[in-house]
């Protein structure tokens, strides 16, 4: 059976983007007011969620893996602890100048989730 599946971005759209555009610290994280109970709702019409993200440097001396990830792990334990889960989440590290494939709107992070899971491509969407 073909799965309902919402791609969704992470920063601006489940958590706010600071002013510097790099959630790497723990004081920067914001949840976008009403997320979880959107997030439930939309689990419970039968949508399964995946996050797709850009995140311009990661790894980098400017913005350390490390910083994204206690971040990044702290939204997902949020999330979670509330039951929203996310099927897979795919982030693409590269900065815009380097016209990788796998940077959003391009669809090469999704490339083998798209092979391997039935999506319902007219009722699923990408939100972000």
């Amino acid at each position: 059976m073909s799965s309902n599946v919402l791609f969704i971005d992470r920063d601006g759209t489940l958590i706010e983007e600071p002013d510097d555009h790099q959630v790497d610290a723990l004081h920067k994280l914001r949840l976008v007011s009403d997320v979880i109970p959107s997030l439930l709702t939309l689990m419970q019409h039968g949508y399964r969620l995946v996050m797709v993200s850009n995140q311009d440097g990661l790894g980098t001396e400017s913005f350390p893996r490390e910083d994204f990830d206690r971040c990044h792990e702290q939204v997902m334990q949020i999330l979670e602890s509330q039951g929203v889960v996310f099927d897979d989440v795919f982030v693409c590290p590269h900065l815009p100048v380097e016209q990788c494939g796998c940077r959003k709107p391009r669809t090469g992070l999704l490339t083998r989730y798209l092979a391997t899971t039935d999506i319902a491509t007219e009722r699923s969407a990408v939100i972000g």
